[in-house]
């Protein structure tokens, strides 16, 4: 569903812009409950449908809704990183039960991924997902030897909080004494343990160095020599799906460019009516939308990837 035209009119005005808009630039956390990736859209579906039914049960226009604290918590429930591992979130098991029902197996990124090693560029995974999560998602969309594919994997980064944004000092790379497994068994699908039973999830201490195929949770990107990025720092490319703690906090906090990942983009709103032309190496199938009718004069530019 969603706002008809002269609704939207009623509601934000001709122009249609929202009034408070440009306070998203500098409010402080929780001020505003921002749903800004498609990871946010059932959670945004809820919110609706609970502004609904106080509507419905007399909710007056300008009253603070007060579900938020409850929402929170049942999110809290649902999405709680260790509820994997303790098998009692709804979410994780669905997924677990039925995994190609909600995941896709990615073999055109897969052998992407293989031609840029093959050219020699170094490649890095830099997961908010904690271990045993990300794990489960990689070996479904990736295969089993997902992580012969990175020179690093970093876990539980907190991307959007520690990883670009505190100091280095105040977030090191911490080891995981059991992941990989000890004796290079692989990790069985949907297990938050390896063959000896030991939690994949287990910290360890600090990391003196980190090591070229190692993997770790938390760090800061500063702690990533030149040696393992394979080129000076700012030559390194980030590609992310989340606006804020992939791409704004990338660009603002360290030297790395960063390319945002917008499935979308691939609608006919984005590409039907838009001219394109191919820019850059071509067998890496990277297409320029450019600027002008269509996406551009809405969005800006985009790189399309045919992958």
């Amino acid at each position: 569903g969603g706002l008809s035209d002269s609704d939207l009119v009623l509601t934000y005005g001709a122009e249609k812009k929202w009034a408070q808009f440009q306070e998203l630039e500098t409010i402080t956390r929780g001020d505003y409950l921002l749903f800004n990736t498609v990871f946010d859209v059932p959670v945004a579906f809820v919110c609706a449908r609970l502004v609904d039914i106080f509507d419905s049960q007399g909710h007056k226009k300008g009253e603070e809704y007060t579900f938020l604290p409850d929402l929170g918590d049942a999110l809290e429930f649902v999405y709680n990183a260790a509820g994997f591992a303790l098998n009692r979130s709804p979410f994780f098991e669905a997924l677990k039960a039925e995994p190609l029902k909600f995941l896709h197996r990615r073999p055109k990124v897969k052998e992407w991924l293989v031609a840029q090693r093959l050219k020699g560029r170094r490649l890095l995974l830099v997961s908010n997902s904690d271990v045993d999560f990300a794990e489960f998602v990689m070996q479904v969309s990736l295969g089993e030897e997902w992580r012969s594919l990175f020179d690093l994997s970093v876990f539980f980064a907190r991307k959007g909080r520690g990883f670009f944004e505190l100091p280095p000092e105040e977030t090191p790379f911490i080891t995981l004494p059991n992941y990989p497994d000890p004796h290079n068994v692989p990790i069985k699908l949907g297990m938050a343990t390896n063959s000896t039973g030991g939690k994949l999830n287990e910290r360890g201490e600090a990391a003196v160095k980190v090591l070229l195929n190692g993997c770790y949770v938390q760090g800061h990107y500063s702690l990533i020599s030149e040696e393992i990025l394979g080129c000076a720092a700012e030559r390194a490319v980030y590609f992310g799906d989340h606006i804020t703690s992939d791409i704004v906090v990338t660009r603002k906090r360290s030297p790395w460019h960063a390319f945002a990942i917008i499935e979308e983009a691939n609608s006919n709103f984005f590409s039907s009516s838009s001219p394109s032309s191919t820019v850059g190496v071509a067998d890496d199938n990277i297409e320029w939308v450019a600027e002008g009718e269509g996406v551009g004069s809405l969005w800006g530019s985009f790189f399309r990837c045919t992958l």
